[in-house]
């Protein structure tokens, strides 16, 4: 549930800084490197699907945003969260 409030948080703050837009995007598989890819039945157990937060507008927009999501991200992905981002 951290994980959820996390991206909904990076969603709004991103809101605040008025983007031409911005979507965020569940996987609905995952698998790392050097591991079978899971049968289906197991991925309805996963809490940790893979996420994607896309930003769209200028070049100059985005970047200006990016410190603001470095530290949002850090602040969520320490190791004392015991977060796996």
């Amino acid at each position: 549930m951290a994980r959820e409030a996390s991206v909904s948080a990076i969603v709004h703050r991103v809101r605040e800084e008025g983007p031409a837009g911005a979507t965020v995007v569940r996987g609905n598989r995952k698998t790392r490197s050097k591991q079978p890819f899971p049968p289906p039945g197991i991925l309805r157990l996963s809490e940790d699907w893979p996420l994607v937060i896309e930003v769209v507008d200028s070049e100059k927009k985005v970047n200006a945003m990016l410190p603001i999501l470095d530290e949002m991200i850090a602040e969520v992905s320490s190791p004392s969260r015991g977060s796996t981002w």
